[in-house]
């Protein structure tokens, strides 16, 4: 399965729990499919950064593309959720792609001595801890989940850390906030972790963006039939 193909499932369960979410009192049928999304992005996000990240004006565009996304979408995900166009107590998920994006970029860039390598870990660890504070979705727990998934693909692990990884973030998500049966959701994303092929696929700079666009429209449509 290409990476293409896997963008297509994220965008589809993405959609299911935002729809879930807003338009169908937080169904959690529905939301049980939205979290397979999570973690397609975090793989998808890592797989990026992997064959981006020794070309720097590619990397840099990839940077500035999604931070610019997630300012413009903040005020539409603030509006489909929370019926305001500010609030403060939740930000939507590309920040946490985005600090996720510089804590790799901090862990790849630092020496390459242990205790150099520890402190980087000392630093991202630190941040996640701040996106917690200032309640970017998904939190600490996210960006350690996206981190974790980094140092697999970086060291080439073995595809079954995917698995032990996933069930950590299950545990700490039921045992630090209320238990959700929806949560168990996330245990599908493997099945197209499993099944990707390391192909890009189908790819051209219109849907690239269409990709990219794709959070703030479909939060927008979301409004309109709220």
């Amino acid at each position: 399965m290409s990476s293409f193909i896997i963008k297509i499932f994220a965008l589809l369960f993405m959609s299911i729990d935002h729809t879930g979410l807003i338009l169908f009192n937080n169904s959690q049928i529905l939301r049980f499919f939205g979290r397979i999304s999570f973690p397609l992005y975090a793989f998808l996000l890592v797989e990026g950064f992997k064959y981006t990240k020794n070309d720097k004006k590619r990397l840099l565009r990839y940077f500035i593309c999604i931070l610019f996304l997630a300012i413009i979408s903040e005020p539409i995900y603030d509006m489909a959720v929370y019926n305001t166009y500010f609030y403060p107590y939740s930000q939507n998920i590309l920040f946490t792609l985005f600090t996720s994006l510089i804590c790799m970029l901090i862990y790849e860039k630092s020496e390459n001595y242990i205790i150099s390598k520890i402190m980087s870990i000392f630093i991202i660890i630190y941040i996640s801890l701040m996106t917690q504070i200032i309640y970017f979705d998904y939190g600490f727990l996210g960006m350690m989940l996206i981190f974790g998934f980094y140092l697999i693909s970086k060291n080439n692990y073995n595809k079954k850390f995917y698995v032990l990884l996933i069930l950590m973030y299950l545990l700490f998500k039921n045992l630090l906030n209320d238990f959700s049966y929806s949560s168990f959701g996330i245990l599908l994303s493997l099945i197209f972790i499993f099944m990707y092929n390391h192909n890009k696929g189908y790819s051209s700079k219109i849907i690239k963006y269409l990709f990219y666009l794709y959070y703030p429209i479909h939060l927008l449509i979301l409004i309109i039939f709220k």
